[in-house]
């Protein structure tokens, strides 16, 4: 799902992430990744996000910021009043100067948020299988205020086999 600063979208295709017209719309998107089977008291070594493009864009500068939602369970995205009461990780990583989207078949990679990870994974009562939502965004506007300065990427709803990735490495807890 795609959120601006004032609007939410639900079951789309794309999700934009970055600055996209005068008045100040500035985007992000978020996904909830299901049964990620990861063992309650594991280190997180690596986390990334894998996306490809749904639209060309080039424009710079790109500012974004990567977090998980802080919850062992949270659900599907419903609206725009559910997505704003949601909690975000005190753990982030900014993805700046995202490169331009340009290749269909390119799965572009995000730096490393593995501490948004650990945050979650650290919470009580979190059980292998559970889901994980990722929220990126630029809702701080540090993009270039252009219009059209963003990244859009592919969403499940759309092509299930161009869907961002959510990639975890981790020590089970114990060694």
């Amino acid at each position: 799902s795609s959120v601006t600063s004032n609007e939410f979208y639900h079951n789309t295709g794309a999700g934009f992430i970055g600055y996209f017209s005068a008045g100040g719309a500035a985007y992000g998107s978020a996904a909830r990744f299901l049964n990620v089977t990861i063992p309650a008291g594991s280190i997180i070594t690596l986390a990334n996000l894998q996306v490809r493009r749904y639209v060309e864009q080039s424009l710079t500068v790109v500012n974004s910021r990567l977090r998980a939602q802080r919850h062992i369970t949270p659900l599907t995205f419903s609206d725009y009043a559910d997505f704003d009461a949601r909690t975000w990780t005190n753990a982030y990583v900014n993805w700046d100067a995202v490169e331009a989207f340009t290749n269909w078949e390119t799965w572009y990679t995000s730096p490393d948020f593995y501490l948004a990870i650990q945050e979650v994974i650290d919470l009580p009562d979190w059980a292998s299988g559970n889901p994980i939502a990722i929220l990126w965004d630029d809702f701080q506007q540090r993009s270039t205020q252009v219009a059209n300065t963003y990244r859009s990427i592919y969403h499940y709803n759309d092509t299930p086999s161009r869907a961002p990735k959510l990639h975890i490495e981790y020590t089970a807890g114990g060694g």
